[in-house]
């Protein structure tokens, strides 16, 4: 992503002026219309990378980061083996990505058949205890986690989403399918943990810190139901065998990756859900479900 060379001098001159880090960003985003996680980016170009040439790339592939990505062609086209996608839109910081026909009709309404009869209340973080407490206020859906052993559909879209992101399925938590009915919604959060619970923990001595989120949306309700990017004004509409992918290479407010799901208005909305983890797991089918709820 390109950006104006002439901030690179504005951002020093704010410095050598007394303004604090902070208050350069908040400079930066506000005079020169940059989004917060953009402005940051801009200002560790200018502070610390001297020879800067008023480019960012993506933080990952910069710095050598073992980190999971999506690497987009030329073409927007991701040969992902047994099926092709289109990248549809990407933004560099945060990172998101969203990607179409990720998966066909015919498998969103498979995995939905197999998830069903698993469906139980989905739970959030707890500072208390490993289950998480039932919070429909907070977020207002079932849940199922779906193992491989449960349908050969399952082994392949977990190899669909590591040929994608050159992720192994392993280093990431167990495939979720949620249901949001009617008036079902899940207000702002993020899905990285603070270690400020017990359950986030637990989580952390697991498998290490969430890196990423891969949301594919399975059905489509008549309307509502929209991913909301908080912090960066962007909403995504649920399509059908859509794939929306977000990174957080810093685990925290600054990672700009502050989301929701807006309420259901008419309809169901389905989705399938991977979060992606620093270490491989070892995890039995008891400890998934304490690990792999959202925070």
């Amino acid at each position: 992503m390109e950006y104006q060379q002439r901030l690179n001098g504005k951002v020093r001159a704010l410095h050598a002026s007394g303004k604090n880090y902070t208050q350069i960003v908040i400079a930066i985003a506000v005079t020169f219309g940059y989004s917060l996680p953009i402005a940051h980016r801009i200002v560790d170009a200018a502070l610390c990378q001297p020879e800067n040439d008023g480019r960012l790339r993506h933080r990952a592939a910069e710095e050598g980061v073992d980190f999971p990505d999506i690497a987009v062609g030329a073409d927007n086209a991701l040969d992902l083996g047994d099926t092709r996608a289109t990248v549809v839109f990407e933004q560099l910081a945060p990172r998101i990505v969203l990607v179409d026909g990720f998966m066909s009709p015919e498998e969103c309404e498979l995995m939905c058949e197999i998830a069903e009869p698993r469906m139980r209340t989905a739970r959030v973080m707890s500072k208390t205890n490993l289950a998480g407490n039932l919070l429909t206020s907070v977020r207002d859906a079932n849940t199922a986690f779906v193992h491989e052993e449960f349908h050969p559909l399952v082994g392949t879209i977990e190899r669909r989403i590591a040929t994608m992101t050159g992720w192994a399925g392993a280093r990431g938590e167990t495939l979720q399918v949620q249901r949001y009915r009617q008036d079902g919604k899940y207000v702002p959060h993020y899905d990285f943990f603070s270690n400020k619970s017990v359950s986030e923990t637990h989580a952390l001595s697991v498998a290490g810190q969430r890196l990423a989120t891969l949301i594919v949306y399975l059905r489509s309700p008549r309307s509502g139901g929209a991913t909301y990017m908080a912090n960066l004004g962007i909403k995504i509409a649920p399509r059908r065998g859509t794939a929306l992918f977000f990174s957080y290479p810093d685990a925290s407010e600054r990672s700009g990756t502050l989301h929701g799901g807006d309420p259901v208005r008419e309809g169901e909305k389905w989705i399938l859900t991977k979060w992606f983890r620093q270490r491989h797991r070892a995890l039995t089918t008891s400890d998934s479900h304490q690990v792999a709820e959202e925070v």
